[in-house]
């Protein structure tokens, strides 16, 4: 049985690739801060939407989980107001469009697992039955 951390780390790497081959841009504004690029907000939002956490919820996750941090190339915790005013800025159809591209993905790689595991245990069943 898979471990539910496991779960979330592939599905963090996997929200992390797509983001940062998209064209969202790294800071919102020239004169911003530059303490934390876009994709790392979007990334941090589509893990709260795929797990139905609350802001707060997230960010406590992330707390505990310094591989999350690393995946998502957090140096320090955003204070949980930071992402939800990110949220407001940014467009919810963006959003969707990307946690929609990362599901898709996932469903593909999770059925081409699924063909190959049937075809290996096709070729079994084939291989035993001219015994």
């Amino acid at each position: 049985m898979r471990n539910s951390s496991n779960g979330l780390i592939k599905l963090t790497e996997t929200l992390v690739k797509v983001c940062t081959r998209s064209r969202i841009l790294l800071y919102s504004c020239r004169k911003s801060k530059h303490v934390y690029k876009q994709y790392q907000h979007v990334v941090i939002v589509c893990m709260m939407k795929h797990f139905r956490l609350h802001y707060r919820s997230v960010i406590e996750l992330l707390e505990i989980t310094p591989e999350l941090q690393r995946i998502i190339g957090l140096k320090r915790l955003p204070h949980y107001t930071t992402i939800h005013k990110f949220f407001r800025r940014f467009s919810l159809t963006k959003m969707e469009l990307v946690l929609s591209h990362v599901l898709r993905r996932r469903f593909l790689i999770n059925c081409i697992a699924l063909q190959l595991i049937l075809n290996i245990n096709c070729t079994i069943l084939q291989l035993w039955r001219k015994k």
